[in-house]
């Protein structure tokens, strides 16, 4: 498993005392930390250094949080990245409907407590480990496939198992090579 101290995050916000915030949180945690403040330096940062989680506001200046993340997805060596949106203004349901649609694997409210926050991190990367370890357990290693043409983060509807996707589907046996 990745362990703090060896993760990478990466914090998108365009709110200087945010960033700043949620940086020395995850810094205190033991995480490794890179930063950006709007949607185009996120998505440079992501495809240079490859960082495991992303906190991703949903409100920036250039592109929104939604459509980085849907860049992140449609990327082959960013799509296995984990995304948690973040957003104090998209707060409804629908909001973070979207943006869990749209591919991001979690989403917190703003104001969030500093524990919720480092816990929701360390949760995304025991499912990012996870995954990991099943693709290699199934012989495929790539960043996941397979994604409904025009859903940023839906996949195609499949039996359990693991499939083409590179996802382990719990309830069924690994398909054979």
């Amino acid at each position: 498993m990745v362990e703090p101290r060896q993760a990478t995050v990466l914090n998108v916000n365009d709110d200087d005392a945010n960033r700043y915030l949620v940086n020395r949180l995850l810094s205190l945690a033991g995480y490794n930390v890179l930063e950006a403040a709007t949607g185009m330096a996120a998505l440079l940062l992501a495809q240079q250094h490859r960082p495991d989680v992303v906190i991703l506001d949903v409100k920036l200046p250039d592109i929104s949080g939604y459509e980085v993340c849907e860049r992140l997805r449609a990327a082959p060596h960013t799509a296995s990245m984990a995304v948690l949106h973040t957003s104090a203004t998209f707060v409804s349901s629908d909001k973070k409907v979207r943006g869990l649609e749209g591919g991001a694997d979690a989403y917190l409210t703003q104001p969030f407590e500093g524990a919720e926050l480092i816990a929701t991190v360390k949760s995304l990367l025991r499912l990012r480990h996870a995954e990991q370890v099943a693709r290699q357990r199934a012989g495929g290693d790539g960043p996941p496939q397979g994604r409904v043409p025009g859903h940023a983060g839906a996949r195609a509807a499949q039996p359990a198992g693991r499939h083409h996707d590179g996802h382990w589907h719990p309830g069924a046996q690994a398909h054979q090579r």
